[in-house]
C-alpha cells in the first residue's frame, strides 16, 4: 500500500512538472506572439537588473527582453520630464531650503498659531515620535499629524479650509501644486487630493511605512518607503511606472525619515544601510550606488535627506563623523569630506556652505574648506534645523529658559532665530512654547514653525 501510494506521488510530481514545462512554453509563445509584450508589462528595477513583470508574476530580466524594446528602454532612460512649480519639503526638489526669490524681511511677528495635537504619538514608553513639517503653497498651509489627518490652513487668519481623515499618522511633508496635494503615511497608503478641496483624486497602498515627502515632475510622482523601495507612479492616473528595490535587508537597519532629492531627471535616496543611489527617474534604473557610511545611518535628529547644489553637480550628505560629505552627482565618487564634527543640519548656496552643529552656526567656503565665519548658540542650547531667506539664515534650536531668572523652574524650550548670512550676527529672536525638532518653511514673506507639542506658529509681517 506504502509503495502504491509512492508511485502515485512520483507520477502525480511527474505530471506537474509537464504542465509547468507546457506553461512556461505557452507564456513564450504568447509573448513573441504579441500578447504579453514588453510594453503592457509594469516595471521592476533592482540592483541587479532592470526586469519587467505581468500579473501571473513572470520575471524576464531586460537582457532578456525583445530587441526593440531595449531600444526603448534605452531611449526611456535619456528623457527627462518637465519639472513642475510645487512646494515640499525643503522648500524644493533639490532639498537645499533656499528661498532666493521674495521678499523675506525682519518686520514678522507671529499672526496666529494652532494647537494639533498630537503631532506625538505615546507608547506606554516614552517615544519622542516624528512631526509632519507644514508646507506653504501660496496663500494655504498643509500639514499632517498623528491625529491621521491632513489639514489646509488659510494663510492669513489660520481658518481651516478643510481637512482629509486617512486610517493612519502622517509623518512626512506633503508636496502640493495647484491641482494636488500628496502625501503618505504610516499605514504604507500614498494619497493624492484635490488642493482646493481635499477630495482624494486616487490613493495607492505599498508595502512599508511612507514617511518621505514626494517628488513631482509633470506626469509622475515619486517616493520612497520604509521597506528599501523607491516608487514612481503616473501623478494623474496613480498608476504603477515602477519600483526600484535596493538589495538590503531593510529589517537589519533601522527605518529613517529620509526624502528622495531631484535634479535633471534623476532621484538620489540615502537609505537605512548607508548607501546612496542616483536612479533615472524615467525609468527606475540604477545610475550609480556608493555605500557612504560605514556603519547604518544613526536614529538622530541630524538630517537625513540627500542635498543637490543648484546645479545638480555635487550631492551633499552628511557622514559616520558628523562631516558633510560632497559626492559627484553624476559618478558617486567622493570629491569633498568637509571638516567639523555632530553637524544636524546643513545647506549650500552661492559657493558657501553652512552647517548647523550642536552649538553653533559655521559658513564655509565650498571651494577651500575654509571657515569665513562661526556663531555660537545660547548657552546650552543645541541646533536642529537651518533654511536659507535671501540675506538671512533662519535656525531653530532648542535652549534652556528659566522663568523670572529662576532655576528651578529651568525647561526646555524651542528658538527660532535670524541670522546675518555674510557674519552671522544674530539679527531676530523668537522663544517657542515648546521644544522644536522640525525644520521652518519659509514662503515669500512667511514663516511657519511647528513645536513638538504641536503648536504650529506662522509669522509674518506686523498687521497693527
Amino acid at each position: 500500500m506504502l509503495r502504491d501510494s509512492l508511485k502515485g506521488f512520483k507520477e502525480k510530481k511527474k505530471r506537474a512538472k509537464v504542465l509547468a514545462v507546457t506553461l512556461m512554453s505557452s507564456f513564450v509563445i504568447l509573448a513573441f506572439a504579441g500578447v504579453a509584450t514588453a510594453e503592457e508589462l509594469p516595471l521592476i528595477a533592482s540592483d541587479n537588473a532592470l526586469t519587467q513583470s505581468n500579473d501571473d508574476g513572470f520575471i524576464l530580466d531586460a537582457d532578456e527582453l525583445l530587441i526593440e524594446d531595449d531600444f526603448e528602454l534605452e531611449e526611456l532612460a535619456s528623457e527627462t520630464d518637465n519639472e513642475v512649480s510645487y512646494a515640499t519639503h525643503l522648500l524644493n526638489p533639490m532639498r537645499t531650503a533656499v528661498l532666493d526669490e521674495g521678499a523675506f524681511t525682519l518686520s514678522i511677528d507671529e499672526v496666529w498659531s494652532k494647537g494639533l495635537r498630537p503631532f506625538i504619538y505615546r507608547l506606554k514608553r516614552r517615544y519622542d515620535g516624528v512631526l509632519s513639517r507644514p508646507v506653504i503653497y501660496k496663500d494655504t498651509l498643509f500639514t499632517g499629524s498623528a491625529k491621521k489627518r491632513l489639514y489646509a490652513f488659510d494663510m492669513k487668519d489660520g481658518k481651516a479650509r478643510w481637512s482629509f481623515k486617512a486610517k493612519s499618522n502622517i509623518v512626512a511633508s506633503p508636496s502640493v501644486t495647484d491641482e494636488m496635494v500628496c502625501f503618505g503615511t504610516k499605514g504604507g497608503v500614498f494619497h493624492c487630493l484635490k488642493t482646493e478641496t481635499g477630495e482624494e483624486l486616487w490613493s495607492v497602498k505599498v508595502k512599508g511605512e511612507v514617511l518621505s515627502s514626494p517628488i513631482f515632475t509633470d506626469t509622475a510622482v515619486y517616493f520612497t518607503s520604509t521597506n528599501n523601495r523607491i516608487h514612481g507612479f503616473d501623478r494623474m492616473s496613480g498608476e504603477p511606472l515602477w519600483v526600484y528595490t535596493h538589495d538590503s535587508l531593510s529589517y537589519v537597519y533601522p527605518r529613517i525619515i529620509s526624502s528622495p532629492a531631484y535634479s535633471n531627471g534623476r532621484l538620489f535616496v540615502l537609505f537605512g544601510d548607508g548607501t546612496v543611489v542616483s536612479i533615472e527617474a524615467k525609468s527606475g534604473r540604477l545610475n550609480w550606488k556608493e555605500r557612504v557610511l560605514k556603519a547604518p545611518v544613526a536614529s538622530t535628529a541630524s538630517r537625513k535627506t540627500p542635498l543637490l547644489d543648484v546645479e545638480g553637480e555635487r550631492l551633499y550628505v552628511i557622514d559616520d563623523a558628523g562631516r558633510v560629505l560632497a559626492l559627484n552627482a553624476l559618478s558617486g565618487e567622493v570629491e569633498e569630506r568637509y571638516a567639523g564634527d555632530s553637524v544636524t543640519d546643513f545647506t549650500v548656496y552661492e559657493g558657501v556652505l553652512y552647517t548647523l552643529n550642536a552649538d553653533k552656526v559655521e559658513a564655509i567656503d565650498k571651494a577651500t574648506g575654509t571657515i569665513l565665519w562661526r556663531s555660537q548658540l545660547r548657552e546650552g542650547g543645541v541646533g536642529r534645523a537651518i533654511a536659507i531667506a535671501g540675506e538671512y539664515l533662519v535656525v531653530t534650536s532648542n535652549g534652556d529658559h528659566k522663568p523670572w531668572g529662576i532655576s528651578n523652574f529651568n525647561k526646555r524650550v524651542g528658538y527660532l532665530d535670524i541670522l546675518s548670512r555674510s557674519n552671522g550676527e544674530e539679527l531676530w529672536q523668537r522663544r517657542l512654547s515648546s521644544k522644536v525638532l522640525s525644520e521652518p518653511y519659509i514662503y515669500d514673506n512667511s514663516l511657519a514653525v511647528v513645536t513638538v507639542k504641536g503648536r504650529l506658529s506662522v509669522f509674518q509681517p506686523s498687521r497693527k
